[in-house]
């Protein structure tokens, strides 16, 4: 097992393209999916030759590339970002039965296919990753098209009461690729019932 694994992939990329994209009101432009393809293509390249790549050696030389969902607005939403007064500690459990300590930063709430859902975010005790918020989630389409155990949202921190869910964004833990690693379970709050058809798909590992 890797200890002390930091399982937000590619942080500080994310992050820079989430401070580029999270505000309302963008249309899907030509420029906002070339960045998101362009940054799939620096992912590729990151776990084919990376030394942070989840892959062993093996699947390195057989890896060509991830698969994602075309990038479709309908799945970049504005939620209304309710804050805890008091941040909570809260474990969650991982893929080998331990548990990751996290504090519940706040619920999202938002609409999608005519319903309203709510999403838990936390945020890690790892310094680290202070100034991330952390979105595990499910949806009907894990163990389909994604990955059965669900797939992972890294957020900027909002200076207001609203905070951008941007699916296309979604990509899988590093257990998916290695189960080596340590990756925590989305809890039961986060358990959408519609189809998240945005962001990474399933990892399928060639031999």
């Amino acid at each position: 097992m890797k200890s002390n694994q930091i399982f937000f992939l590619g942080v500080v990329g994310i992050v820079v393209l989430i401070m580029f994209y999270a505000f309302s009101g963008e249309q899907l432009t030509h420029t906002y999916v070339d960045e998101i393809e362009e940054y799939r293509k620096d992912k590729d390249v990151m776990f084919k030759t990376g030394a942070a790549s989840p892959l062993d050696r093996h699947s390195k030389e057989l890896f060509d590339s991830l698969s994602y969902f075309d990038v479709n607005q309908a799945y970049k939403v504005e939620a209304e970002l309710t804050k805890y007064a008091v941040p909570e500690l809260v474990n969650v459990g991982t893929n080998n039965g331990k548990k990751r300590r996290f504090t519940k930063y706040g619920i999202a709430k938002f609409q999608m296919n005519g319903r309203e859902h709510s999403l838990l975010l936390l945020r890690s005790m790892d310094r680290r990753a202070k100034d991330i918020l952390f979105l595990p989630f499910t949806d009907a389409t894990n163990g389909f098209e994604t990955y059965e155990t669900g797939r992972y949202l890294d957020l900027e921190i909002p200076k207001t009461d609203k905070i951008i869910l941007d699916f296309n964004m979604a990509y899988n833990p590093y257990c998916a690729y290695n189960v080596t690693y340590e990756c925590p379970v989305p809890p039961k709050e986060n358990m959408l019932e519609i189809e998240i058809l945005a962001g990474e798909k399933k990892f399928f590992k060639r031999d």
